[in-house]
């Protein structure tokens, strides 16, 4: 396999990994308890989660050369902050499930690595969308739409008493891994021919 028929699936991650945030996003809004009284929910942002790992490997290959020490920089954290984050997510699907002891699992995943792992990945994302902004090899624009939509998931995380906040940062956040996703699959990024960098 070549290296653009890797970018090319690694775009199709991505846009699932969106697929993910934005039904996820979206049934937390529209279903009672944030979509916590049924597992649907926490399982859509689980496996979003753990694709996300594989999308930021080629978010990151594609332009590691324009994106320097930010676009490195944003590919740890966020790549750290997944791991991370998705043991506490799955505990929560078990726990949604109806598993037993699940509260026990919960309150051992809910001590440090909540306070880590999350931030770390929401950072992380909002770095790479910067980094991609700037490095002009994707789409700049879907570089910023994920920086945003990252940004508002990392608000939503500490401001959860706000209603709707964590569906328009999963809206985002999926837009802007769509995007991005799309110029890898469709051969549309800069991969081929570096794009200009505009400053």
């Amino acid at each position: 396999m070549n290296t653009q028929s890797l970018y090319r699936w690694g775009g199709m991650v991505a846009i699932l990994t969106a697929a993910f945030f934005v039904l996820g996003g979206v049934l937390a809004a529209v279903v009672s308890d944030g979509g916590l009284s049924t597992p649907v929910v926490p399982a859509l942002y689980y496996f979003g989660t753990t694709a996300a790992v594989l999308a930021f490997l080629a978010l990151y290959a594609a332009q590691c050369q324009q994106t320097g020490i930010l676009g490195l920089v944003g590919f740890l954290l966020a790549t750290m902050g997944a791991v991370l984050y998705s043991g506490p997510q799955f505990a929560l699907v078990a726990g949604t499930s109806g598993a037993a002891g699940w509260h026990d699992v919960w309150g051992f995943g809910m001590g440090n690595i909540l306070l880590v792992g999350p931030p770390a990945f929401f950072i992380g994302m909002s770095l790479i969308g910067a980094a991609t902004r700037r490095a002009a090899v994707l789409p700049r624009h879907a570089g910023l739409v994920l920086a945003v939509g990252a940004f508002v998931w990392l608000v939503a995380y500490f401001l959860s008493i706000v209603p709707g906040l964590l569906t328009v940062a999963s809206v985002l956040t999926g837009v802007g891994m769509a995007w991005m996703g799309w110029a890898l699959w469709s051969g549309r990024s800069g991969t081929v021919t570096v794009q200009p960098q505009v400053v």
